[in-house]
């Protein structure tokens, strides 16, 4: 029996770090930045609103959807890991969230409407190890309240839901998301982060493992 690439990667890193039972969270803020594929979103948008198939070349996009660059806007990147359970076997989970503001946070405090005036609020969820076969959404409504704490910190509260879809299958539905986390988010410029952050990579897994991707 033939066993892609893709496949044997996935059962490997499923037998190092699938049962492990560390976690993880990350919240972040990064300013001058934006989506590094901002018009692919435009497009993928669309196709999960028209139940549309996915190309190929786009279901990569569970995690490629996150990548971060420099820009003109402020990006809010929330990750979270779980490891998982002790002797089970893949159930080591990510969660990405990644939010486009276009204006930025103004000083102070105020709020931010989600899914408008290029308010991109994108979002999946999955097996660490396989996903390619992961949920993807956007928050449909939905707010980000914040107030700056000093120059490096903000304190957000960011509540939206979103409807989730199989990202190989988009008659598929996942579980519907309600969001609602109340962070600290750290003030940082879009240079010198991971692949589990935002960074781009050849290497797949080091952007749904936090532990594989070069921290």
């Amino acid at each position: 029996m033939k066993v892609s690439a893709r496949l044997l990667v996935s059962l490997l890193l499923t037998a190092v770090v699938g049962t492990a039972k560390a976690a993880e969270e990350v919240a972040i803020v990064f300013r001058g930045a934006t989506l590094a594929a901002l018009k692919k979103h435009v497009d993928v948008s669309r196709r999960l609103a028209g139940r549309s198939p996915l190309p190929k070349e786009l279901r990569s996009f569970v995690l490629g959807g996150h990548r971060v660059v420099t820009g003109y806007g402020f990006v809010i990147a929330y990750r979270a890991f779980e490891g998982g359970r002790l002797g089970a076997t893949d159930t080591a989970a990510f969660t990405k969230v990644t939010i486009l503001v276009k204006d930025g946070f103004k000083a102070g405090r105020g709020s931010v409407s989600l899914g408008r005036a290029g308010n991109v609020a994108f979002i999946s969820e999955g097996a660490a190890s396989f996903p390619q076969v992961g949920c993807v959404g956007y928050a449909e409504d939905g707010s980000v309240i914040y107030k700056w704490v000093g120059a490096s910190m903000i304190g957000a509260r960011l509540r939206f839901s979103a409807e989730m879809f199989n990202a190989n299958d988009l008659r598929t539905r996942c579980q519907r998301l309600e969001f609602d986390r109340r962070l600290m988010l750290t003030v940082k410029d879009p240079v010198g982060l991971t692949p589990w952050e935002g960074a781009a990579s050849s290497r797949w897994w080091e952007e749904s493992h936090p532990s594989l991707s070069g921290e």
